[in-house]
Order: structure tokens, then C-alpha cells, then sequence
């Protein structure tokens, strides 16, 4: 019974110093993420049939997707109507109805040629 009491006392200290250990650690910096987005028949005209590159950066893959749907629906707002006086979450839903593929790559890729695939 007490030996049973002095491995879960154990097991509880051990729990409570890497919680302490992971706290008192600084939040990882953002990473940067190299995001290829490519668009549906409709939108991929306006950009002549060429996927779109963006260098963003972000704490998770996920929010670097977001962003770069958003920097790119916002960089086209102009041209593509359906962007046009949208701003925010219907901006960004908007774009994500217009997309057919993404890719992303952790770190900075960029093309050799402007024709090549990564």
C-alpha cells in the first residue's frame, strides 16, 4: 500500500515539474511556410492558368493555408468579382469555394523556372 502511494506521489511530481518546465519555456516562433494554391476554371483565368506561390508565416500549416487564401483573394480583389467589397471570413470563404488544390512545404521554396512544378 505505501509503496503503491510513493510510485503515484512519484508519477505526480514528475507530472508537475514538466508543467512547470513547459510554462516557463517561451511560444515557439512562427515558422514559415511556403503555400501553392491552385484555383478552379473560373479564378484561373484571371491569373492565366498559373498556380499562385506565397510566402507566409504562421504557427500551424493551417493557418498558414488561411492566410494565404486571404493575401491571395486580397491581393485579386479587383479582378475577381465575386471578391469584390468582401473583406474578412467572407473573403476568405469566397476563395476556399474557388480552390482546387493546395500544397504547402515547411520553410521558404521557391521556383527554378516559372514554368516548373516544386
Amino acid at each position: 500500500m505505501i509503496r503503491m502511494f510513493r510510485v503515484l506521489l512519484d508519477a505526480w511530481k514528475a507530472d508537475r515539474l514538466a508543467r512547470a518546465r513547459s510554462k516557463s519555456r517561451k511560444p515557439a516562433a512562427p515558422q514559415k511556410y511556403t503555400v501553392v494554391l491552385v484555383w478552379g476554371k473560373k479564378y484561373a483565368e484571371y491569373n492565366n492558368g498559373t498556380p499562385e506561390v506565397h510566402t507566409v508565416c504562421a504557427d500551424t500549416p493551417w493557418a498558414a493555408i488561411m492566410r494565404a487564401q486571404l493575401k491571395a483573394a486580397k491581393e485579386n480583389q479587383e479582378r475577381v468579382p465575386e471578391f469584390v467589397a468582401v473583406d474578412g471570413p467572407p473573403l476568405l470563404a469566397a476563395a476556399q469555394q474557388l480552390l482546387t488544390h493546395l500544397v504547402v512545404f515547411e520553410g521558404q521554396c521557391t521556383r527554378r523556372e516559372p514554368g516548373n512544378r516544386f
